[in-house]
């Protein structure tokens, strides 16, 4: 028998029995280890008579203290066989007696109900002690006691919740009032729930065990058509599945502190993610072929139906790397007549296809739950705030990188267009994929770099005017003395009546080059200058980050060599840039979509959508229009030289 993990701990000053006299336990250990049958099963069951007083009085802490007194002794006694057989024969056949204070069928109408919490606790106890007696050598006592186990089911677990909700969503009510219902539902039936949520828990357990090698096949085998399981409805399996992920940080049940091996003390570790193993559970219920009916309809939306689509892939993706290790757990067989090669194909085969029916089915709760968050979205109203600051980002990101417009500026070579006509589109009319949801309030998501799309923008440009002198940059001569042809060209444009008073070179010169070591160079020191770097011979060296300008080397005297001709509006940012978000109108979504109809029928995934919903994923997009109109023109080409630097 494996030492598995304690629940909820054997050090007698734990939280579970912290309150607890001491002394009580000393007669446990005292009565167990002389052999005295007589005292330790009066403990018992002075425990389990504890534990009824505790629910008859809603008392919290004494059913804390007493429902896990069974998992104490356990450990005290698991070397001793016989003891542990008895122990286990008697705590499960209490636990079964004490459930009956709980079921709807054999509880007295006219006794209080039983809080939520009593409930909880009561069915953790039980679970922390099954989870316990996992591996006991006996089959035969383990069987009785999971025999007992089954018999604590609540038969009287309302399944009309369905039609009651199928009733709402047809009369045209929300998911909002249909959740309602199912939480009020629930309530009433919430032993049977929780009882059910907990063999669900089990059966994961005992399943991640055996991936891990921690438990042998026979023992799962056993275990796992002994334990009961039964959902009629695959909308219960699931909503199981949500809750039980969603409040695992809780405890939910205990089954965060579950582990499969001892851990040193005061030792930092992650115990197994509840959120990934519980998927077990899930996936061999499905696969095993007596899948419960499924009703889209009546399934409540849930954001974990975002991710378990692409969680089962995977889990059942693992199941398939290693199916001979999981194929008769599932049920698979092959014919036995066939060869061994043909047998293990039929057994992939029959595989695969239980799997694309369980895909099939979270597929569909994947685009179901996009579908119902895209009308929210589509529903609600821009956030003029969020707008604006959106703005204010784009409108930055586009200054710093246009930076050619403000290199125009300073040498005052800007002439002012009263028309369009005539200049060139700097700019773009861009769709942005689902981008209302960063300017709502309810369905309100963050898209990071976002403003990256106005820094282009300016970058582009910049390009623009470098593209103006590409051509003469192909017959530029490539030189390899960078200080030598600098002090040449300064020289030929000064003797042209051009003295330079503008260096532009590629960003890498600043590190390819000797360029920061030259004892003419100057580093800037003033943030306002003009100049990113510094200065050479007192001109100003500035840079763009430009696939255009490659290793190109530009000495100009800049503000007779060029010329920006610009169309500027007082309503515009800085006068020139126009930045315009806007929702799309029918027309536009009927436009986007007979584009590219193919593309947008598929959604991240490459999941098929219908027009309707393809459409409304188009209906979540929105415009942005953020362009200026200029032109750059060469007005002097003598007073400009370019040169190319080998390096």
């Amino acid at each position: 028998m494996i030492n598995i993990r304690k629940y909820p701990g054997l050090n007698p000053n734990s939280k579970i029995i912290a309150d607890l006299d001491m002394t009580f336990y000393k007669a446990l250990k005292t009565a167990f280890e002389r052999g005295q049958k007589s005292i330790w099963q009066r403990i018992l069951q002075h425990n389990q008579t504890q534990v009824i007083i505790a629910i008859s009085k809603d008392s919290l802490p004494v059913l804390q203290q007493s429902i896990f007194l069974p998992v104490y002794f356990f450990h005290v006694a698991k070397k001793n066989q016989e003891v542990v057989n008895e122990l286990v024969k008697d705590t499960a056949l209490s636990y079964k007696t004490i459930s009956y204070a709980f079921r709807s069928d054999a509880r007295p109408a006219n006794l209080p109900e039983i809080s939520d919490y009593i409930i909880n606790k009561f069915i953790e106890g039980v679970l922390a002690f099954f989870h316990t007696i996992l591996f006991i050598e006996d089959e035969k006592v383990l069987l009785n006691a999971i025999n007992e186990l089954n018999q604590m089911n609540d038969d009287k677990y309302d399944a009309h919740t369905r039609f009651k909700i199928e009733d709402i969503i047809n009369g045209g009510g929300t998911q909002e009032q249909a959740k309602a219902l199912r939480f009020q539902e629930d309530l009433k039936s919430l032993y049977a729930i929780t009882q059910r949520r907990a063999i669900l828990g089990l059966k994961s357990w005992i399943m991640f065990l055996y991936s891990l090698n921690e438990m042998p096949e026979d023992r799962l085998l056993l275990l796992e058509v002994n334990i009961e399981l039964q959902y009629q409805f695959f909308e219960d399996l699931l909503s199981d599945v949500i809750f039980i992920r969603k409040y695992n940080h809780v405890s939910y049940l205990g089954l965060s502190d579950w582990d499969y091996t001892e851990r040193q003390d005061m030792k930092v570790y992650s115990p197994p993610s509840v959120y990934d193993w519980l998927l077990h559970g899930l996936c061999l219920y499905l696969l095993k072929g007596n899948a419960p009916h499924v009703m889209m309809s009546v399934i409540l939306d849930d954001d974990d139906h975002a991710f378990l689509f692409e969680a089962v892939k995977k889990q059942l993706d693992e199941y398939k790397l290693n199916l001979p290790k999981w194929y008769r757990l599932f049920g698979l067989a092959g014919d036995s007549k066939l060869t061994s090669e043909q047998e293990k194909n039929q057994i992939l085969e029959s595989y695969e296809e239980r799997t694309r029916k369980i895909l099939t089915v979270f597929e569909q709760l994947k685009i179901n739950h996009d579908v119902r968050q895209n009308q929210e979205l589509v529903a609600e109203s821009l956030d003029i705030q969020r707008i604006n600051e959106f703005k204010e980002r784009l409108k930055l990101a586009w200054k710093k990188q246009c930076f050619i417009y403000d290199l125009f500026d300073h040498f005052q070579n800007v002439v002012i267009k009263k028309s369009e006509k005539g200049l060139q589109f700097f700019g773009a009319n861009i769709l942005l994929p689902r981008f209302k949801m960063m300017f709502v309030e309810n369905n309100f998501q963050q898209i990071y770099g976002s403003a990256d799309l106005a820094a282009d923008i300016g970058r582009r440009t910049s390009n623009s005017f470098l593209s103006l002198l590409t051509p003469m940059s192909v017959d530029a001569p490539l030189v390899e003395d960078l200080v030598a042809n600098l002090d040449k060209h300064i020289k030929d444009l000064t003797d042209k009546g051009f003295p330079p008073n503008l260096i532009i070179i590629p960003p890498e010169f600043s590190y390819r080059t000797g360029l920061l070591k030259l004892p003419d160079f100057k580093q800037k020191v003033n943030p306002e200058d003009l100049s990113d770097f510094g200065s050479y011979r007192d001109i100003p060296i500035v840079t763009f980050y430009s696939g255009v300008l490659s290793n190109q080397v530009i000495l100009t005297k800049f503000d007779m060599a060029f010329e920006l001709d610009i169309y500027q509006n007082k309503e515009w940012y800085d006068n020139r840039l126009y930045l315009n978000l806007k929702e799309l109108s029918e027309g536009d979504i009927n436009k986007e979509f007979e584009k590219d109809k193919a593309a947008w029928k598929k959604d991240e995934k490459g999941f098929d959508l219908t027009d309707a919903q393809a459409k409304l994923r188009i209906e979540t997009s929105l415009y942005l229009e953020i362009w200026s109109k200029g032109r750059f023109r060469i007005k002097e080409p003598k007073a400009f030289e370019i040169f190319k630097l080998k390096i």
